[in-house]
């Protein structure tokens, strides 16, 4: 996953579901809030930059599981 590439709402469930992880198994994981996740996946609001690209980060595993 490349610096420039949005992660949008619906891959971050995606990718969460993937790795069988609860919002709370992720939150911790990803070192962000669960109310960070709460509002991203819906659409509610995008995380800021940092919390973001910790996500993104913790998604990565998901691009190798066939």
């Amino acid at each position: 996953m490349t610096s420039g590439h949005r992660l949008t709402a619906e891959q971050c469930q995606g990718a969460r579901a993937m790795l069988g992880w609860s919002q709370a198994n992720f939150e911790k994981a990803a070192n962000v809030s669960r109310q960070t996740i709460a509002d991203f996946e819906p659409g509610a609001h995008l995380p800021i930059s940092n919390n973001l690209t910790s996500v993104k980060r913790h998604t990565i595993p998901c691009r190798n599981t066939p």
